[in-house]
């Protein structure tokens, strides 16, 4: 007891965390995270015959030659964990997720253990950590199969290297967390890895003078230990080239390839517009748990969540000029992060970006090929609060931390309670859109009635990323054509890419009678124009059906009682949409 009290901060982080991870582990399917069906087969293909078939490995429940290119420490760790506890049985597989919300603990320990050498104190340690657990990515990705908690775990590790470094530890200690972080992230994922790279380089080029003095402390053994860990890595990569003929080896190219068979003649971006696309992309998978099922989020968490990220460079800046001024050397670890973040970024969106000059392929911008430095935001966050002297900005900081985390377990139990609380009916997918909602164009959705009445509406609209000043109109039209209900919303209230709200008082209907969603807008014009999401559940890469190679199949899941229109025309797809009784 007296062990759980002195770390009280820790132990109520980890309650919490798993009681989240349990939301998603429960209520979604294997293959609703992403890539989990690409990663569970490799692990499988570990537990058959003891290392990833990238030559032959199929995807998961698919006759799909696997495309993941990421090397194999992952999953040679979850195939043998399948194999000493004989989860290779069909109906134990999900168990394999258990894996992630183990590396994940061990993550937030050595995130722990971090602000602890830094003294810092229990009520700031516990701010940070609720931080990190109220991003709903860290959350998911921990109950899922994927190798992302292991490459945090890698970058965890090598964060607190530098944490032991400035709290003067011994030299031995430092370099050992370092060589396991780095093998980790070398051996596990190329952004993790390029991402630890990037700070190591920083760290020496800021404390060459100071290295070289330390080395003096180090044994004969602990440089045949480096020599060992960066040998076995070289090793690695010079046998998987031999072998497959790559270095990151995927038997039929990569989404780039094929998004340019399918779309020869895809636009590309101008610079200005791939840096807009990489900044919004990657802010949006940041604040969402994408890749589960589609939901309603709250936008409210959204907001919190937000702000908590917005104070993030505030923190760094403020870690940097009080560091400085008292001659202490935490700001370094700020400083060293800062500059490995702007320089890995550059390299991210330097690959994404000639992806698109060359393919027309927009490129797989999302957040969590950042996470390696979520330990670092954690432990710079946990540093700036403890210094803050101001009780009111304190508590401000502390609720929106507090109040972001208690609703996180919105989306991590929305798979679980969204049926009883949030009941609709409608079609959730979406895969193509129709142009621009200009004055003239209507956009058209016919359903069947489930219930007696008719509360709200949503439809998955996008704004082409931009500020729109045109009235969107939502009628909802009986089979005789007579229009029953409008509601009206100013396209400057929503959000690119996302669920928006038509509200309706009551709205009488009769259960089995069909209706039309009629989408129009009296005022909107070219570049001032919203669209409206639809689902066709057609193959996108045509070419690789009925071949091993190529995506999955696609798992068509449409609305097939009525018919979706455009400008009085029938088409072969669905726009999305939810009604809601309540």
């Amino acid at each position: 007891m007296n062990i759980i009290s002195k770390n009280k901060s820790l132990v109520f982080t980890l309650l919490i965390f798993f009681i989240l991870c349990a939301g998603y582990y429960f209520g979604n399917d294997l293959g609703d995270f992403p890539d989990e069906n690409q990663h569970l087969g490799y692990v499988l293909d570990v537990t058959k015959h003891g290392f990833p078939d990238y030559a032959h490995g199929m995807i998961y429940g698919e006759k799909k030659l696997n495309h993941l290119e990421h090397p194999a420490l992952y999953y040679v760790i979850s195939g043998e964990v399948g194999k000493i506890a004989s989860l290779f049985d069909i109906t134990l597989i999900k168990s394999l997720r258990i894996v992630n919300i183990f590396i994940s603990s061990l993550t937030l320990l050595t995130i722990y253990c971090s602000l602890k050498a830094l003294k810092v104190s229990q009520m700031a340690i516990f701010m940070s950590l609720l931080f990190i657990i109220s991003i709903p990515m860290f959350i998911l990705l921990s109950s899922s199969i994927s190798n992302d908690p292991l490459m945090i775990l890698g970058g965890a590790l090598t964060f607190h290297a530098l944490v032991l470094y400035y709290k003067n530890e011994s030299a031995r200690k430092t370099l050992y967390f370092f060589i396991a972080g780095g093998l980790i992230v070398a051996l596990t994922k190329a952004t993790g890895a390029l991402s630890v790279l990037c700070v190591i380089l920083v760290f020496l080029l800021l404390e060459n003078k100071s290295i070289i003095n330390k080395i003096k402390d180090l044994k004969k053994y602990d440089f045949i230990a480096v020599v060992i860990a960066l040998s076995f890595i070289v090793l690695y990569y010079i046998v998987i080239h031999i072998i497959y003929g790559g270095f990151f080896p995927a038997p039929q190219g990569d989404p780039s390839d094929w998004f340019e068979q399918a779309n020869p003649d895809a636009p590309r971006f101008s610079l200005m517009e791939n840096i807009i696309a990489f900044y919004q992309s990657n802010m949006h998978t940041l604040l969402i748990p994408y890749g589960h099922k589609p939901f309603s989020d709250l936008h409210f968490r959204e907001v919190l969540l937000g702000y908590s990220f917005g104070v993030i460079p505030i923190f760094i800046l403020l870690n940097i000029y009080t560091g400085l001024k008292t001659n202490t050397l935490k700001w370094k670890i700020s400083f060293i992060t800062i500059i490995s973040f702007i320089i890995y970024t550059l390299f991210y969106f330097y690959t994404v970006r000639q992806l698109n000059l060359k393919t027309g392929y927009p490129g797989a911008m999302q957040a969590r090929y950042l996470f390696v430095f979520l330990p670092a935001i954690v432990i710079i966050y946990a540093a700036t609060y403890q210094s803050i002297k101001s009780f009111l900005i304190r508590s401000i900081l502390s609720l929106i931390v507090i109040s972001t985390s208690l609703l996180s377990f919105y989306p991590s139990y929305y798979s679980l309670i969204s049926s009883i609380v949030t009941p609709f009916y409608g079609q959730i997918k979406n895969d193509s859109f129709f142009g621009e909602l200009i004055k003239g164009r209507t956009f058209e959705q016919q359903f069947i009635s489930q219930y007696d009445t008719l509360n709200k509406v949503d439809l998955y609209l996008a704004t082409y990323a931009r500020s729109n000043t045109s009235n969107v109109s939502l009628e909802i039209v009986n089979k005789a054509g007579k229009i029953i209900g409008t509601s009206t919303v100013n396209a400057s209230q929503l959000k690119d890419n996302s669920w928006a709200t038509f509200t309706f008082k009551s709205l009488q209907l009769s259960k089995g009678e069909t209706y039309t969603l009629r989408l129009i807008s009296d005022d909107a014009s070219n570049g001032n124009a919203i669209t409206w999401y639809a689902y066709s559940g057609r193959n996108a890469f045509p070419m690789y059906a009925g071949t091993v190679y190529g995506p999955g199949e696609p798992k068509v899941n449409r609305y097939l009682s009525g018919h979706a229109l455009v400008d009085g025309n029938v088409i072969d797809a669905a726009f999305s949409f939810k009604i809601y009784v309540n």
